[in-house]
């Protein structure tokens, strides 16, 4: 054991000696990977009043670790010492940090009941691995050993060695917390909230981990949904990464080209990394312009001898599914195609037509085109006949 400090005091009679020492130690829970482990110890002399003189020899601990166990020798590394119940240290007692320890102590004298009280700033740094422990608990071990002076009595009950007091205590280890945070970017790295179809769009990635510890590392998971609110299943999702070593990921292997004048949201999911744990992003909704997604160029309504001929053409028709095409009789429309005509194309467009056979003589009819885009979504075009 490493030698601690002295402790002298003074007795007056030859009784029986209380051979008995309170010695407990408490360990601050829970702890973060990467803290330092932060244990108090109390020392309170409670042997017999008359024969109270204590040295103590030694003050050690072991923490058992999940690298297995590691023993931190003396913990005057660096201390705080205060002192309660009469108890006096020559040289005072005071406050020490990590890189200037308090040396200050070089004896304590602790009459019956008095008490000294040691806080350790640090003595062994959590580590990633120890949150694997069973129930995460870090355990700690620690003994003191002591001589009791006798006060110089020849009292055959007196134990000049009395055998080391123990005592144990734990802290639970736990990572730390994770915010995680998106952008959606365009194919030139921009960052988008709204754009016009035909955009590539993917997801940019930041984790901010906590001031003054490592950046998190480790892999997303990114979802896109076909709504607002990133609700429901998602169409797509993928785990990407790692990150770099900003805590950032530019998912551009996880990149879509908007089709259809709606909402689209991502999503990411940070997975954690043996010190951090995972967390979920905001939902990042995107608007998508339909200005340029479905264009009628022309739309007639031209009768022929076998008929009237409904012909439309499309400057653009992204995200279109197809076509339907209806006679309006008496307010209401009349389906007149059984089968969707399928769009054939996408920005450039087609040109299409339907034949109505039996068109009814009158002048003046009024044709509809209905256009359904692949998101459900339904637009309409009138025509009269000449």
């Amino acid at each position: 054991m490493v030698a601690l400090l002295a402790l002298t005091g003074s007795a007056s009679a030859q009784v029986a000696v209380i051979h008995s020492i309170s010695f407990a130690k408490s360990c601050a829970s829970p702890t973060n990977i990467g803290d330092p482990y932060r244990c108090s110890y109390t020392v309170q002399n409670d042997l017999d009043e008359a024969h109270d003189t204590l040295t103590v020899t030694g003050l050690a601990d072991v923490v058992h670790s999940a690298a297995g166990d590691v023993p931190s020798g003396s913990i005057l590394g660096s201390v705080q010492i205060t002192v309660a119940g009469g108890a006096t240290c020559a040289g005072g007692s005071g406050n020490g940090t990590v890189g200037t320890p308090y040396t200050g102590v070089t004896s304590c004298t602790l009459p019956f009941g008095s008490q000294l009280n040691i806080l350790t700033i640090s003595h062994y740094t959590v580590q990633a691995a120890d949150f694997g422990l069973p129930n995460h608990e870090l355990k700690d071990d620690a003994s003191l050993t002591w001589h009791d002076l006798c006060n110089g009595t020849a009292d055959p009950n007196c134990l000049a060695n009395p055998p080391d007091a123990g005592a144990s205590s734990k802290t639970v280890v736990q990572q730390l917390t994770s915010s995680t945070s998106t952008n959606i970017h365009n194919s030139a790295h921009q960052t988008v909230t709204a754009v016009d179809v035909g955009t590539a769009v993917h997801d940019f990635v930041t984790v901010t981990g906590q001031p003054g510890y490592q950046i998190p590392g480790g892999n997303v998971t990114v979802e896109w949904f076909l709504n607002r609110g990133c609700s429901g299943a998602p169409e797509a999702s993928t785990t990407a990464g790692p990150l770099d070593g900003a805590g950032q990921l530019d998912v551009t292997g996880f990149s879509f080209t908007v089709n259809s004048p709606t909402l689209r949201s991502f999503r990411a999911t940070y997975l954690g990394d043996a010190t951090y744990s995972g967390s979920v992003g905001a939902c990042e909704s995107l608007s998508i312009g339909g200005a340029t997604a479905v264009q009628v160029v022309s739309l007639k309504a031209i009768r022929r001898p076998a008929g009237v001929v409904v012909r439309w053409w499309m400057g653009s028709e992204v995200g279109v599914l197809g076509y339907s095409v209806y006679r309006e009789r008496k307010g209401a429309r009349i389906r007149l195609n059984r089968a969707i005509v399928p769009a054939r194309s996408g920005v450039g467009g087609k040109s299409y037509s339907y034949l109505d056979r039996a068109a009814p003589r009158a002048h003046g009819l009024r044709y509809w085109l209905q256009i359904v885009n692949a998101d459900g979504s339904r637009l309409w075009k009138v025509a009269r006949t000449r």
